[in-house]
């Protein structure tokens, strides 16, 4: 039994006691703060009882499922099979602490490969069943093979299609295969998640695959879709988006209350989420072609919705990361056994790198375009920068790499058109909107420090000045014939013809006819910056990033040949074999390419 001092027990400390009293005092504003921090959090003690929620996103997959090179990496990457396995470890780990996981893609997911365009999507919609998607947005290339291939593609998924602010052209509301949102339950709060698409999918996608269905600008979609969500008791709001980072960005500044933005369309790896808008808004982005995913963890409130904390993660899906899932690398197998053989044959050889440019001429355009010609005897060809979607790497090149530098089924057309509206569609390249136009059988310079519509500074055709009324045989894709990209010229050249020839084949019978390639030392010789008219002008192999800006200097990215530029902080002109650090004007993050030209 405890005793006590008759003193203390009548409230009078012993005179220790009191010494301690008194320095307790003494020293109480250094201590108290730190007890009331420590109280807090404490268990149980006045601490948010904060909730976690993980969301694992894809984008741009363009139906890349099995490894394959990538410029610049040592490795190949781990495709389908290791990407699965990612997953599965995610969700594993994730389950043994009690966290959910919401599993999502923002569109793309097809068209691109023999894998993804042969099947028509059902191929890669399979893979994502056994991976387990919770919902995807729709992307324009989702429209490549039609509008009731779509709808099939989605009665074949185990996952919702979303597309807020895509409706039927005559009835005005929301499409048949797709939803507009949808609602997950995760650890007790519930997650809505708003679909969008890129409203200018009409003008990026063959006309007749959309003809049914209205794109409509996506911020008056996704409030309307948000309030609808919140209605239903949702207290996370997160957009699932296919219209590219700044797209996303704006989305942001325009409709509070996204707590995250899952992005696709302009293959951007964004390594951290950038905070956009009055809500503080998590834009994210997980770059293109299954070489990367994210994961975002979010630590929430579960009585307010708000984030009170947030992490973020990317997966760079290389071979050997993590072994393969073999569930998914059999589905791969059965995959290929579909798809059939012979997309390995050795069809032609190039010494270095042969890559496309959105912001200037390049080899790989210069060769689209030469074929063009040489089937059909054209005096001129046209290729969209943006209808280029693979670089030929040094080495062996196969009917593999020539389907993923063009996969779309586009035939060659053949038209008349003339000087005048030859100038328009050089015109509307230069303007950068969708890269600058490739070309051959012509040469031209150009002043991009000039006005939009006035940087064309001569055009010569056949070796001759061009004559604006003239009439000129001019070949080129489908897509662009059709006035697709925004090059309206094309739709109003005269007697447009199909050929019969698939683009795709006839770049194939060129590069087998013309084989060995030597992409080193090339420098524009078709579309050439006047000299002084905006900046020194240098063409740029190599890099860190492979996105693309137009600034100063034009450059070609490392990954996908896409050009970038900046500004060079030298006051002489670069030698060949230099390494710049390029400045950008529109955006701050440097980047470091290897010059091969400058002039």
């Amino acid at each position: 039994m405890m005793s006590f001092s008759p003193a203390f027990h009548r409230g009078r400390w012993p005179a220790p006691m009191k010494k301690i009293g008194t320095f307790l005092r003494a020293t109480a504003p250094l201590w108290l703060p730190l007890a009331a921090l420590l109280l807090l959090l404490a268990p149980g003690c006045g601490r948010e009882d904060l909730v976690q929620i993980t969301i694992l996103h894809t984008n741009d997959l363009h139906g890349h499922v099995i490894p394959e090179k990538v410029r610049g990496w040592p490795i190949r990457t781990g495709g389908y099979a290791v990407f699965a396995s990612w997953v599965k470890e995610q969700r594993a780990k994730n389950e043994e602490k009690g966290v959910a996981t919401i599993l999502l893609d923002a569109g793309d997911v097809y068209a691109g490969t023999p894998e993804g365009n042969l099947t028509r999507g059902a191929a890669v919609v399979d893979l994502m069943n056994a991976v387990g998607y919770d919902a995807m947005t729709i992307g324009n290339h989702e429209f490549d093979d039609g509008y009731l291939n779509l709808a099939e593609l989605s009665k074949r998924a185990a996952f919702p299609f979303l597309a807020a602010n895509a409706v039927g052209k005559i009835s005005g509301k929301g499409l048949d295969f797709a939803r507009a949102d949808l609602v997950l339950e995760a650890q007790g709060i519930k997650v809505g998640i708003v679909g969008v698409v890129t409203p200018e999918t009409g003008m990026v996608t063959l006309a007749r695959n959309v003809d049914q269905v209205v794109f409509q600008p996506p911020a008056p979609a996704v409030r309307a879709a948000a309030d609808r969500l919140r209605e239903d008791g949702a207290s996370l709001i997160v957009v699932l988006s296919h219209l590219g980072k700044e797209e996303d960005i704006a989305l942001a500044k325009e409709v509070e209350g996204i707590a995250a933005i899952i992005g696709g369309h302009s293959h951007d790896l964004i390594e951290k989420p950038i905070r956009a808008g009055p809500s503080g808004t998590l834009v994210c982005q997980a770059g293109c072609y299954g070489r990367s995913a994210g994961r975002l963890d979010l630590w929430i409130n579960p009585r307010t919705g708000a984030i009170r904390d947030h992490r973020y993660q990317v997966f760079a899906n290389r071979e050997l990361a993590l072994p393969k899932d073999l569930a998914v690398d059999r589905l791969l197998d059965r995959i290929a056994a579909e798809v059939g053989a012979g997309f390995e044959e050795a069809i032609g050889l190039t010494i270095g790198d042969i890559v496309g440019a959105d912001r200037a001429e390049s080899l790989l355009g210069d060769l689209i375009c030469d074929a063009m010609r040489e089937a059909t005897g054209a005096q001129v060809a046209f290729q969209n920068a943006y209808g280029i979607r693979a670089p030929l790497l040094a080495g062996e090149i196969t009917r593999r790499d020539v389907f993923e530098v063009i996969p779309f089924a586009d035939q060659v057309v053949l038209m008349k058109m003339t000087g005048r509206r030859i100038k328009e569609v050089l015109e509307q390249g230069l303007s950068l909107r969708k890269g600058m136009i490739q070309v051959s059988g012509l040469t031209a310079a150009y002043d991009l420090g000039r006005p939009a519509g006035q940087r064309l500074r001569s055009l010569a055709i056949g070796g001759e000045p061009a004559e604006d009324s003239r009439e000129y045989t001019v070949a080129t894709n489908g897509f662009l014939a059709g006035g697709g990209d925004y090059f309206d010229a094309f739709a109003r050249g005269r007697a447009a013809t199909e050929t019969g020839i698939l683009l795709r084949d006839a770049f194939l019978d060129y590069l087998r006819g013309h084989s060995p390639f030597d992409s080193q030392g090339f420098r524009p010789t078709r579309l050439i910056p006047e000299k002084g008219s905006a900046g020194r002008q240098s063409l740029l192999r190599g890099g860190d990033r492979g996105d693309d800006h137009q600034l100063a200097v034009e450059a070609r990215g490392a990954e996908d040949g896409g050009g970038f530029g900046g500004r060079v902080a030298d006051r002489e002109l670069p030698a060949p074999g230099a390494h710049l650090l390029l400045q950008g004007e529109d955006d701050p993050e440097p980047s470091r390419g290897d010059v091969v030209h400058a002039a």
